[in-house]
């Protein structure tokens, strides 16, 4: 079988980049039909209005069709196409929703990006109400017509509903908005019994290598085959807390460090290599901190990701840097880059260079220009050419409100030259994930074909039960997905986690809840290989033994009547050929 691009006639030379090829669940979203009136304008207004703002039917420039709806004179940043629905009949609760539509902003400002919204409110009996926004974009006058993306997944409000309203909203009074074919969709899955089974059978596939050992010797009666992974290759990591002095954290509280080394082969400090805790006075660089915990954790062969370089958010940056001139800005943002990623080149395997630029602009704002962004990217490069930089952000798997705008933005730092090579998603999960979701959101931040890390995993949970099954449930799906590289949670230890309900240990003496059980089963059990072997096949040079083992590092006994013949360790890495060992008695040969 081969893949192949072809089209052009003769003598037509082109270029190809960034080509992926994904395996896609068999497993995917049923619509149930469209649940708005009118989506693509074409009868008029017929069942929307426009809140704060004049709705005309606009018949010179559409998406699609012969109309769109032209949303002017908006009064504020609340103001646009709006259209009600039914609670308990076309919008449900418990059920997911899926949205996309078409945005085009008029004027004469090509260069102003707008945080454009689509949202549902739901308006209960009480007066109160809830917003839940579906989709974020940010769309500017160059863009033309520009898709929005999303979804969300409803809550079983215990309250009663009065009615349900869904609106578009984000650009500031005055702006004018043409929008087309908006779409509106229920969806569903196959039972979770089935998506399990599917997610089991990429694990499988994806995780896993075949394995030939040839065993050489003469004597081949009793002979068994001892095997046992004692490292797992995926990396399964988490975050640390330290704070100097402190016994409650890494590595001076002992059961808490110990506990982190004995579960978790990666880690990431939670704070305390981010620009604001380091620089405190500016030009002062304390690293007393963190370094300590970096040399314990680089000695007992856990891998680090540095998190963060910079932070997009105003309230995340050194208070000090809001006082300097926008010119110092960009010399004192590249002095940080050069001091962090020096001191710790070839010991840090990746940073998170601008956390959270969904969410924040302060370098782009206080510079005049979005190149800094991309330019952030290279010095990091520049710095240590071996480590990964990565792009960090939340709401994108827990929630589909920013999947589409991340997948748009790690497509325009690559189009733009910046050399982002990994792409983090936090996964904050305020209760029990839906696994199918999440598992289409990762399909589309994957779309880019860079390596995807969920960087900051928590399930926020108080019933601790849902919490094992919530937690069981976003790993199996980040575990099973071919574009995930690894998954790091954002704490362990209820004392020093940031959410209340997230732990997988509580109290002072570590007290291993359901959610850390299940934890521990399915890293150092489910997902580890250690078998015994009897029944292999006999071959002119002795026996050999096949099996299908998960990726990682591995010892072997080979015994003769119980009695030890031969020790050897290998490494399992991923391919898709079989690995070969050729075990000899007196002459151990690896081969593959």
């Amino acid at each position: 079988m081969r893949i192949y691009v072809a089209g052009p006639p003769a003598g037509v030379d082109f270029l190809a980049d960034r080509a992926s090829l994904m395996e896609s669940s068999i497993v995917s979203l049923i619509h149930k039909g469209e649940i708005l009136e009118n989506p693509s304008f074409e009868t008029a207004l017929d069942s929307w209005r426009c809140s704060g703002c004049t709705g005309l039917h606009y018949t010179t420039d559409q998406h699609t069709g012969t109309a769109a709806m032209l949303a002017q004179d908006r009064s504020a940043v609340w103001a646009g196409p709006y259209q009600e629905l039914y609670w308990g009949s076309s919008i449900r609760g418990g059920q997911c929703y899926q949205f996309n539509a078409y945005l085009k902003v008029l004027g004469s400002d090509t260069t102003t990006q707008y945080d454009t919204k689509a949202s549902l409110a739901v308006n209960f009996d009480d007066g109160s109400s809830e917003h839940s926004v579906i989709s974020k974009a940010f769309i500017s006058g160059a863009d033309g017509w520009k898709k929005m993306e999303g979804d969300v997944c409803m809550d079983r409000y215990t309250k009663a509903v009065d009615r349900v309203k869904f609106y578009i909203s984000g650009p500031p009074a005055g702006v004018t908005l043409l929008v087309d074919d908006v779409f509106l969709h229920e969806v569903s899955a196959t039972p979770y019994s089935s998506w399990r089974s599917e997610a089991d059978a990429r694990i499988e596939q994806i995780r896993k290598r075949d394995v030939k050992i040839r065993v050489n010797t003469p004597n081949v009666d009793h002979l068994e085959v001892q095997v046992v992974q004692t490292k797992a290759h995926f990396p399964f990591g988490s975050k640390v807390n330290i704070a100097k002095g402190d016994v409650m954290g890494f590595p001076a509280n002992t059961k808490y460090t110990d506990y982190f080394l004995d579960n978790f082969n990666w880690g990431v400090i939670g704070n305390k290599m981010k620009w604001k805790a380091v620089e405190t006075i500016e030009g002062v660089h304390d690293w007393s901190e963190a370094d300590p915990a970096i040399d314990l954790m680089e000695s007992r062969g856990v891998q680090i990701r540095g998190h963060c370089l910079a932070w997009a958010v105003d309230d995340h940056v050194p208070n000090w840097l809001r006082y300097n001139s926008n010119a110092d800005v960009e010399q004192k943002l590249y002095s940080r880059i050069d001091n962090a990623v020096s001191r710790f080149r070839g010991r840090v395997a990746h940073w998170d260079v601008n956390n959270e630029m969904l969410h924040g602009n302060f370098f782009e704002r206080r510079t005049g220009s979005k190149q800094i962004r991309y330019d952030m990217f290279r010095r990091v490069k520049q710095n240590d050419p071996n480590v990964v930089p990565f792009l960090n952000d939340f709401n994108i798997i827990n929630s589909g409100m920013s999947t589409q705008a991340y997948a748009d933005q790690i497509q325009e730092f690559l189009d733009n030259g910046a050399p982002v090579e990994g792409v983090g998603v936090q996964g904050h999960f305020q209760k029990r994930p839906d696994p199918v979701m999440m598992k289409s959101r990762l399909d589309k931040v994957a779309t880019a074909g860079l390596p995807i890390w969920v960087t900051e995993l928590d399930v926020n949970e108080p019933d601790v039960s849902e919490r094992a099954g919530g937690l069981e449930d976003a790993l199996r799906v980040a575990f099973s997905h071919p574009a995930v590289e690894g998954v790091l949670l954002w704490g362990f230890w209820n004392k020093t986690h940031w959410r209340s309900h997230a732990s997988l240990v509580d109290g002072d003496n570590f007290e291993i809840n359901e959610a850390g059980h299940r934890w521990h089963q399915l890293v150092f059990h489910d997902w580890r290989t250690n078998l015994h072997l009897t029944d292999g096949a006999l071959t002119p040079e002795g026996k050999e033994f096949d099996f299908r083992a998960f990726h990682g590092d591995y010892d072997i006994q080979i015994k003769s009547h119980g009695v030890n013949m031969a020790t050897k360790t290998f490494q399992l890495l991923p391919g898709d050929d079989t690995l070969v060992l050729n075990i000899n008695v007196f002459n151990d040969i690896i081969v593959g």
